[in-house]
């Protein structure tokens, strides 16, 4: 599934906003395809890619950023949510997401 995630102008003190843009993939399902997945399960495997648990998270190095923290807001299937300090709040008006001024496509 195609993800995108933003970090904020200001967040970290980050002059720009800054956008990642990657595929994560879930295991198939018996009758093939994939597995259907909620929005939460998604959002807390988003969580999990975005941050340094246990030295797997290269990808985090050769991107360049940090790990994701409050304020960080998840993009996929025309949804967006921000990264709350206790969950995530669903994000209904689009002009709430930063426009970044940088990207990486990975």
């Amino acid at each position: 599934m195609e993800i995108k995630v933003t970090y904020p102008k200001g967040s970290f003190g980050a002059e720009k906003a800054r956008s990642f843009e990657f595929d994560l993939e879930f295991p198939p399902s018996d009758e093939g395809g994939f597995m259907p997945i909620s929005a939460p399960a998604l959002l807390e495997a988003v969580f999990r890619h975005m941050n340094r648990v246990d030295g797997s998270e290269t990808h985090l190095d050769e991107w360049k950023c940090r790990s994701m923290c409050v304020g960080d807001v998840v993009e996929f299937d025309g949804g967006a949510w921000r990264c709350t300090d206790v969950g995530w709040e669903e994000i209904i008006d689009s002009s709430q997401i930063d426009s970044p001024a940088e990207e990486y496509n990975g």
